[in-house]
Parts: C-alpha cells; sequence; structure tokens
C-alpha cells in the first residue's frame, strides 16, 4: 500500500503512515491530545498573523465524531464574525478549560493595555506558557486511564454475557437433576446458586441499560461537563491542579508588563469555579490597599503562607514570576505523582472484583455438581 505523509500531534512530528490509517474510525487519542493539538494550531495561527478558519477546518477533517462536530461548530462561529476567544468560550470542549481561562485573561491584559495607549502581546506570551507547562505535564496518565476503562468494559462484557448463559441454560438443568434425584444440597451451595441465577441472571437488562446510559454520557458534553462541575462543587476540597494554573496566569502578566493585581481582578471574572471566582474576589477585595496580592492570597487559600512569605521578599518582576512557576510546577508534579498512584490503583481493584465474582460463580458450579456426583455415587 503507498505511504504518505501526516502531521501527527504526538510528539513525533511528522510519521509515515498507510492513507486507511491516518484518520482511524476507533479514535486513537484522548480528547485531551486533541486539545493540546488545536492549541498548538491557534499559537501557530496567531503567531503567524493568519485566519484560523482554514487551519481549524482542515484540523477537524484529521478527526471524526464528537471532536470533528464540535470543530465545525468552532469554524462556524469564525465564520459568523466572532472571534477566537468568544468562539472557544461558546464551544466547549474544544480546548481545556484552564487553558481557555488563560487565553481569557491574556486577552484582558491586552484590552487593558490598548485602553491604556500601550501596546502588548500577552496572548503570544500566554500560548508559550501553555505549551510549555503541557510538555511537563504526565500525558501517560490519559493513556493508562483509556486502557483501565477498555480494560474494566471488556471483562464485564464478557462476564454478564458468561453468567447469564449459566444462569438460564445449565444452572436451572442442575436444579431439575437435584430435584428429581431428591439431592438435599447444603445451605451454602443453595445460597451461591441462588446468588447466581437471582443475582447474575437477572444483570442483563440492567447491564445493557447501564451500558446505554454510559454511551450516552460519553458521547453528551453538556452531561459530562454538568457531572464535572457537580463534582467540582460537592469535592469540598479544591484541587492543586486549580491553583497552580492561577499562579501561572499571573507569572504571565507579570512577564507582560502588568501588576499581580491586574491578573488577580481578570481571575476574579473569569474562572469558571464558583468557589475559586469567590476566594479571588475577596483577595482583590482584600488587597485593594495593599502594594501586593500575595497577603489576601494567602489568607483566602490560593498560596500557602510560606509561599506568600517568599514572594513579599522579591522586588524583581522578573523574580516574582520565576517564583510563581516554580511554585505552580511543584504543585503540578505533587498532582501527577497522586493522579499515577490512584490509577495504578485502579488495576488490581478491578482484577481483585472480577475474580471474587468468578469465585462464586466456580465455587456455586461445583458445589452443585459435588453434591450431584456424590448422590448418584451412592445410588449405584
Amino acid at each position: 500500500m503507498p505511504e504518505k505523509w501526516f502531521l501527527s500531534f504526538r510528539g513525533a512530528g511528522l510519521v509515515a503512515s498507510p492513507s486507511w490509517m491516518a484518520s482511524p474510525w476507533w479514535p486513537s487519542d484522548s480528547l485531551q491530545t486533541k486539545q493540546r493539538g488545536l492549541l498548538r494550531l491557534l499559537a501557530l495561527s496567531h503567531r503567524q498573523g493568519s485566519d484560523p478558519r482554514s487551519i481549524i477546518h482542515n484540523f477537524a477533517m484529521e478527526n471524526r465524531g464528537r471532536y470533528r462536530r464540535i470543530l465545525n461548530r468552532l469554524v462556524a462561529r469564525l465564520e459568523s464574525g466572532t472571534s477566537i476567544i468568544e468562539a472557544l468560550e461558546q464551544v466547549p470542549d474544544a480546548i481545556d478549560d484552564n487553558d481557555l481561562l488563560a487565553l481569557q485573561v491574556g486577552a484582558e491584559y491586552d484590552l487593558s493595555s490598548l485602553k491604556s495607549g500601550t501596546e502588548t502581546d500577552s496572548i503570544r506570551e500566554t500560548f508559550t506558557e501553555l505549551l510549555k507547562s503541557g510538555e511537563s505535564q504526565n500525558g501517560g496518565n490519559q493513556t493508562i486511564k483509556r486502557n483501565l476503562n477498555v480494560y474494566f468494559v471488556l471483562l464485564a462484557i464478557v462476564f454478564i454475557l458468561m453468567t447469564n448463559f449459566i444462569a438460564v441454560f445449565i444452572a436451572p438443568i442442575l436444579r431439575q437433576i437435584h430435584e428429581e434425584f431428591d439431592i438435599a444440597g447444603n445451605g451454602i451451595s443453595h445460597n451461591l446458586m441462588t446468588i447466581l441465577v437471582d443475582g447474575f441472571g437477572a444483570s442483563l437488562p440492567y447491564a445493557f441499560l447501564l451500558f446505554f446510559a454510559l454511551a450516552t454520557f460519553a458521547c453528551s458534553s453538556r452531561l459530562r461537563r454538568f457531572s464535572r462541575r457537580t463534582l467540582a462543587f460537592l469535592n469540598l476540597r479544591t484541587p492543586s491542579s486549580a491553583y497552580s494554573h492561577i499562579l501561572s496566569i499571573i507569572a504571565v502578566g507579570i512577564d507582560t508588563q502588568h501588576s499581580a493585581k491586574d491578573a488577580v481582578s481578570a481571575l476574579a471574572q473569569k474562572h469558571p469555579d464558583p468557589r475559586i471566582r469567590r476566594r479571588l474576589q475577596l483577595a482583590e477585595t482584600q488587597s485593594a490597599s495593599a502594594p501586593n496580592p500575595w497577603r489576601a492570597l494567602s489568607d483566602n487559600g490560593i498560596i500557602t503562607k510560606n509561599q506568600a512569605d517568599a514572594l513579599d521578599q522579591v522586588d524583581r518582576s522578573d523574580a516574582v514570576s520565576w517564583c510563581l512557576r516554580e511554585f505552580a510546577q511543584n504543585q503540578i508534579i505533587q498532582v501527577n505523582s497522586r493522579k499515577n498512584f490512584h490509577t495504578r490503583l485502579i488495576h488490581p481493584i478491578i482484577t481483585s472484583t472480577f475474580a471474587v465474582l468468578v469465585l462464586i460463580v466456580a465455587c456455586a458450579m461445583i458445589s452443585f455438581l459435588t453434591e450431584m456426583i456424590q448422590a448418584l455415587a451412592s445410588v449405584v
């Protein structure tokens, strides 16, 4: 088969691939990887000063399914005259929410500079910061999660089909043999067979209903965003990754000659999380009469007290932005370490769960067969 060259966003640059594998029906990249690809294209378009519509349209042709529809909606918004930032706001899941927040704040920086008679390119600096931070994050964690999801779904399908086959076709025959030979089974075997027939045997329609609900959830971006917001609202502890993004955004503002107060003010208006937005608003109010907002951010839990003390002792703006990036990087490393640990625990948990379920089915069948063989042996 002839080989063609296609652009890959997996970090390998241009790779040779058969034409039928250039855009596979089964998505080979996670949503996060596709969003990072779009972010790179937007950064390239902004750097070159070109119209992003044709680039996004061509990128949509290299994707299939839901993300292609998302990109096509994004192109439609741009063709109607909407700016790129507003179009990204109107099309959820086109890029990551944290990346969108950084671009929104960068646009606010440039707008405030224009009003003051100066000109800055905070958006370009924001793109550079986002791409740089994306390289340091653990992308393999997403692949592990996807593999675990596929592993769990396949095991669940095989287990449900096999147990329903046993419960519907084999278990009734064994019960009938026990009744005809008047075999008095013990309590354990009777309870295990009851679990097998009444529990696992009746699970097939509920399993189909559950898989249908999960498929609907996976295909609906609105449902997934609503669930994420609900879980974030129910989670009393705000993840550290949210605060690391805030520190990175403030660092970009300082690099583009904006004060930390301007960054906090923009974040207090644009942050998507209501709880963090409320904390930022309180920090903005408390730091109105202070030379810098570090103490107010510390009082509202955005940064730690030690971080605030360290930032208070730094005078140069480049040193402040370096400290903010170091704090953000350390938090990202800690978050990735916890995620990796939790992710690697899922595989033994899944395996152990299905092992227990298979052991219950095996014990039920073996106990019934043992009783039947003993009864037949005594008759002979």
